[in-house]
C-alpha cells in the first residue's frame, strides 16, 4: 500500500504524479479536502505485467522514442487546457501501433497512410474522433455523433485525466478496433446524392436573370445544395428573398456560401 499527501498537491502536478505511477493504479483512490490531497494505491501491478515504460511527457508505452513526432510535443507544449488530458491520450494511441502526424491543427493517428483517430481539444471536453466511427461496435454506448447531421465520425468525450486512467483499456481497446477495421478494408458505403432542391424565391431570382442562372449552374453541386439549404432556412419568403439578395454578387462571382 502507498500513501502520498501533500498540503499542495492539486491541478497539474496531481495530474502528472497519476500519470507517472498509472502502473500502480489498480485499486487506487483520490481523497482531496481543501488545501490538502491524498492519493492512495492498491497492491503494485507486477513488474511482469506493467507496462516497459511509463513517463510523465506522454511517450507511449512499447513506443520507441523515435515514432514520436517533433510538432505533436509542440502542439502540447502550447496548450493552455487540457495538455494533460491530451498528453495521456496520445500515449494511448501511440500504443496502439499508429504512428502520428499534424492534421488540421490537431494530432492525427495514421495507420498505413489512412487517418484513423484525432484527437480534439474542445471549451468543455476533449475527444478521440474516429474517421469511421459510424462502422465501430459499440459495447460501452460512449461513441458520440459530432452533430445532428455528422454521418461517420463519431467521438469518445474525455473530462479528466482520472477518467482516462479509469477506462483506459477501454479506449485502447476502441482504438484497436478501428486499426483492426483499416486492416480489413472496411469502407463506409457513400451516401446517396439527393437530388437538389431549390426554393421558389431562388427559381424566380434565376428566370429573372440569365446571368446568375449560367453563374449559379456553373457551381459545384456542393456549393448549389449550400445555397439552396441557405436559402430555405427561414420560414418567411421576406427573409429568404432578403438571403438571396445578398449572395447575389457571390454567386456571379463564382463563390460558394463559405467562400472567402
Amino acid at each position: 500500500m502507498v500513501v502520498v499527501r501533500s498540503e499542495s498537491l492539486h491541478g497539474r502536478d496531481l495530474g502528472l504524479l497519476l500519470s507517472q505511477i498509472a502502473p500502480m493504479k489498480r485499486g487506487w483512490r483520490m481523497v482531496g479536502r481543501r488545501g490538502f490531497a491524498e492519493v492512495t494505491f492498491g497492491v503494485r501491478t507486477p513488474a511482469s505485467q506493467a507496462p516497459a515504460t511509463t513517463q510523465i511527457s506522454g511517450k507511449a508505452d512499447n513506443v520507441a522514442t523515435s515514432a514520436l513526432n517533433p510538432k505533436v510535443d509542440d502542439y502540447l507544449a502550447k496548450l493552455t487546457q487540457w495538455h494533460d488530458e491530451l498528453t495521456h491520450m496520445r500515449r494511448i494511441a501511440l500504443g496502439c501501433g499508429m504512428s502520428e502526424e499534424i492534421k488540421w491543427g490537431q494530432p492525427c493517428y495514421v495507420f498505413e497512410k489512412t487517418n484513423v483517430v484525432i484527437l480534439q481539444g474542445f471549451k468543455k471536453y476533449c475527444a478521440f474522433l474516429f474517421f469511421k466511427g459510424v462502422l465501430m461496435d459499440d459495447p460501452n454506448g460512449i461513441l458520440v455523433k459530432t452533430g445532428e447531421n455528422t454521418e461517420v465520425g463519431r467521438q469518445i468525450r474525455i473530462n479528466s485525466v482520472a477518467e482516462i486512467l479509469e477506462i483506459e483499456d477501454v479506449l485502447k481497446a476502441y482504438i484497436l478496433h478501428a486499426v483492426d477495421l483499416e486492416k480489413s478494408g472496411a469502407k463506409v458505403a457513400p451516401k446517396p446524392k439527393s437530388e437538389l432542391t431549390i426554393p421558389a424565391e431562388l427559381e424566380r431570382k434565376l428566370s429573372d436573370s440569365p446571368a446568375l442562372k449560367v453563374a449559379f449552374d456553373a457551381l459545384t453541386p456542393g456549393r448549389q445544395r449550400a445555397y439552396s439549404f441557405y436559402f430555405s432556412e427561414p420560414k418567411q419568403a421576406t427573409t429568404r428573398e432578403a438571403r438571396i439578395e445578398k449572395c447575389v454578387p457571390r454567386i456571379l462571382a463564382g463563390k460558394g456560401l463559405n467562400d472567402r
